[in-house]
């Protein structure tokens, strides 16, 4: 029993070892990092696919307008900062710690 559940983490460790990560600053000063199972990037959109997570803060400002977004996949759109998640999607605010 022990060794099928070493089996599992080590799996799930390896597993979150594949997902691709991606970070941008806007131009009002937000930092989105984004990370995913796959990641495809074009100019004006960047589509994400598998557990994504979108990550947003402002440098400086409340922790009220830092949120955390996971879906099934997403798209971002690069010049309006718009997000349009897709499957199960959850949305919460980060505390400041």
């Amino acid at each position: 029993m022990k060794l099928m559940v070493l089996l599992a983490a080590a799996c799930l460790a390896m597993a979150q070892d594949d997902w691709k990560n991606l970070s941008i600053t806007t131009e009002n000063g937000a930092v989105v990092s984004m990370r995913a199972e796959e990641i495809l990037r074009e100019p004006n959109l960047i589509h994400l696919k598998g557990k994504v997570e979108i990550r947003t803060w402002w440098v400086g400002q409340p922790y009220s307008r830092n949120v955390t977004l996971r879906a099934d996949a997403a798209l971002y759109h690069v010049e309006t900062g718009e997000i349009e998640p897709l499957g199960s999607v959850t949305v919460r605010p980060v505390r400041e710690r």
